[in-house]
């Protein structure tokens, strides 16, 4: 039995219906411009039941032709491109591949590499190191294969090993115990710990020494990190006008608009951090999905309601001679709703922002992202960050992105998809840093878990509006500015397919109140 893009519940019903038919998907995952969500959830139902052989992504690489834009740039043409002005098109949605034309890669194919392993690796009993290894191969020993193991604290390196190679035959497991791990776990530190399985010989296809699988686990001996509460730093003093907060220190000042609630101005040390405010912001630049499923329009509302904010209320509280929280309370009359922003400033240059959203009685369709954006100032381009990486990664998208130490650049973070939209999101970020070559910056700590993305382009640079546009990444021109996100979560990218399929519900935003700390320290 075959079907294209077949839900997992359709399947299910056709395979009751059945008795001894196998089904395959003839095409699924569709895999055009930031796609490949949820990946896994359908690959944790075909290897539950024997009779779903699995299926084919539809498309392998973007079909673009080489061509040139306006600027005389190269780039990767689609529909409309080529047509007389009017003439109808499909846009882009013959670029809807795992690589782009040129055959580089699209950070989703990491995902579909991670979920498509046949070697698997499942905890027994993590506390002891006990592992089962799992052969899914249908006539490949894994005495072809060694797997290593590492152990990483917030990121680094401490202890690795192998495995003996082991002769599992096809559809066979093993218990493994890994003997010999002995370290003191610290105090407010993350252990994980990763394996990689490479191949021991060069086939027709795979050279020797490949990774053809990995996986990671956190260890459950990490502790929690403990947050100061208590205000022990330098004196802060307070000017208030009706139209700013000033907070100065011996090294700082901090200027909050009154008129919007937002953070203007972050000087430390002389270093002046900010070229435009931080924000309250519920807006992405639609992916191909979303367009798909009409969400530039289903959630307009959302668009310009952060921007659109109405300061309701202000209160100060001043918690010591080194320490001042302002609270500022909003109204979203875009979507008849309500929030807070809390900001905790100290001697020491460092800020701790608090959001709250609440939905009013006229409950909104879900929410795109709920977050804070930011304007740096050109030259805090060199990245840093502990969290899932090193590649984009969403909530429905992550197997493939372990929690580790990564370094980058800004110009790094943006996906050359071959029409603009949404990209280079890092999900379950303890902490990001953004500096300069003298290493000043910023860093950015969430509380416990931030979604963030970094880029030299605008949210408006990469959303065309209500209908897409022939945009191509050689259209737009880097900004020297950078563009922060940090949020507490941004919407499933999808997958299902790309002309109505939404991310699946447990990977959206559902109005509810949400409530989300980070803090913002000078470097």
């Amino acid at each position: 039995i075959s079907d294209m893009y077949a839900s997992v519940r359709h399947i299910k019903s056709v395979l009751a219906r059945e008795t001894d038919r196998p089904f395959i998907w003839c095409e699924y995952a569709h895999a055009m411009g930031n796609s490949t969500g949820n990946l896994q959830d359908l690959w944790d139902y075909v290897e539950s039941q024997p009779r779903h052989q699995g299926g084919f992504i539809w498309d392998w690489a973007d079909q673009g032709i080489l061509t040139k834009n306006d600027k005389g740039r190269n780039i990767w043409g689609y529909g409309g491109d080529f047509e007389p002005e009017g003439t109808f098109t499909d846009q882009n949605f013959c670029c809807n591949g795992l690589v782009s034309p040129d055959r580089s890669l699209h950070p989703g194919i990491w995902e579909v590499k991670k979920v498509y392993q046949y070697i698997k690796i499942r905890p027994v009993d993590i506390g002891s190191f006990q592992f089962e290894i799992k052969n899914m191969y249908d006539f490949t020993s894994l005495k072809h294969y060694q797997i290593f193991w590492q152990i990483q604290s917030d990121g680094m390196k401490i202890l690795e090993g192998e495995l003996p190679v082991m002769d599992i035959a096809p559809g066979e497991s093993k218990i493994v115990i890994i003997d010999g791990i002995d370290f003191e776990p610290k105090q407010g530190s993350e252990y994980f710990i990763n394996f990689y399985a490479k191949s021991l010989n060069d086939t027709e296809m795979i050279p020797e020494g490949h990774i053809v699988a990995t996986e990671q686990y956190k260890i459950p001996f990490s502790f929690p990190i403990e947050m100061e509460e208590e205000c022990e730093y330098q004196d802060i003093s307070l000017g208030t006008t009706p139209d700013e907060f000033v907070l100065t220190g011996e090294h700082l000042t901090v200027r909050i608009n009154r008129k919007n609630g937002s953070l203007s101005q972050y000087t430390y040390n002389g270093n002046d951090f900010l070229a435009g405010d931080l924000e309250i912001n519920f807006w992405r630049a639609p992916n191909d999905n979303d367009f798909g499923n009409k969400m530039q329009i289903r959630l307009k509302p959302w668009r310009y309601a952060g921007k659109n904010r109405v300061v309701t209320g202000d209160s100060i509280i001043k918690v010591s001679d080194d320490c001042i929280r302002i609270n500022f309370m909003f109204s979203f009359p875009d979507i008849e709703s309500t929030g807070q922003t809390e900001y905790t400033i100290r001697g020491n240059g460092e800020i701790i922002v608090t959001n709250t959203y609440a939905p009013g009685e006229k409950k909104y369709i879900e929410l795109p992202r709920f977050g804070m954006k930011l304007m740096l100032n050109q030259g805090y381009d060199i990245m840093k960050w502990f969290g899932r990486g090193p590649f984009e990664n969403y909530q429905d998208r992550k197997t493939a992105a372990f929690v580790g130490l990564y370094e980058s650049t800004v110009s790094e973070q943006f996906v050359p998809y071959s029409r603009p939209q949404e990209c280079g999101n890092k999900t379950d970020v303890r902490w990001m840093t953004l500096t300069n070559q003298s290493g000043h910056g910023l860093k950015f700590t969430g509380r416990p878990l931030l979604s963030m993305s970094a880029l030299h382009f605008s949210i408006d640079d990469l959303d065309p509006g209500e209908t897409k546009k022939n945009i191509h990444p050689e259209d737009l021109d880097p900004r020297p500015e950078i563009y922060l996100n940090i949020d507490y979560r941004q919407m499933g990218v999808g997958g299902d397919n790309s002309w109505g399929a939404l991310p699946h519900d447990e990977y959206r935003l559902f109005p509810k109140e949400y409530s989300y700390t980070f803090e913002i320290s000078p470097l």
